[in-house]
Parts: C-alpha cells; structure tokens; sequence
C-alpha cells in the first residue's frame, strides 16, 4: 500500500481550493474538538476512576442521543432481544473502550494522548500493508 501511494501523484493544492469552506471549517472544528479531548480527560479523571467516569461519559452521551431521537421523531427498537443487543455493545464496545482510553490518557501527558490517539489510522494502514491484506 505504501508503495502504491508513492507512485500516487497527488496534488493537493489542486485538491484543497475545491473544498467548500464550511467542510474545511468543519473540519478544523472537529479537529480542535478531539484535541480537547485528552486535558479534559485528565481533569475528569481527577473526580473520578476511568470506568466511573467513562460510564457517566457514555452514559451523558447516550442519554442526549434519546433525547435527539425522541424530538426527531426516530422509531425504536420493540423487540427485547434488540434492547440486549444495544446495551452489550455500549457496555463492551463503547465504556470499556472509553476506560482503556481514559486510563491510557492518566499514564502520559494530554499532548501525547491526543496525539498517539489519532493517529491510529495511520498505524492501521501501515501494518495493513506490512501484512498485504
């Protein structure tokens, strides 16, 4: 893959005029916003455990998203099977991956966090075309 991208003649001052300003914008915006997310990590964790204050995290979250779909009119699901479903997923896959990532944040400095955080895509990629897949 890497050797693939190289051979890629990529232009990006021919790419970035014909990005609408509010995406750009957007971007910049959400990029500040993930950046935020490790200092606040940290004070955060100076009340609280990392699963304790992931729980109230994902919780906070998951209750303003009810109130969303609720106001918006979105449909539920009706079967208790599918509620199961729903509750192991936010129990396994979001507050035990935000704990991870709360008590990983309280071992480095916010800078570092944020920073080894995002850029996981790149580390993904990169052993993905160390393995050829």
């Amino acid at each position: 893959m890497l050797k693939w991208l190289s051979t890629q003649n990529i232009d990006l001052d021919q790419i970035s005029p014909n990005l609408p300003q509010r995406a750009a914008l957007a971007g910049v915006a959400v990029s500040f916003l993930v950046a935020l997310c490790f200092p606040f990590i940290r004070l955060g964790l100076e009340a609280s455990t990392p699963m304790i204050f992931a729980a109230w995290r994902t919780g906070g979250a998951g209750l303003i998203l009810l109130i969303v779909a609720t106001l918006t009119g979105r449909t539920f699901p009706k079967r208790g099977q599918d509620w199961q479903r729903i509750v192991g997923v936010s129990i396994f896959a979001t507050t035990i991956g935000f704990a991870a990532m709360f008590f990983g944040g309280s071992l480095v400095a916010p800078g570092l966090a944020t920073v080894i955080a995002n850029t996981q895509p790149l580390f993904a990629a990169l052993l993905l075309s160390l393995i050829h897949i």
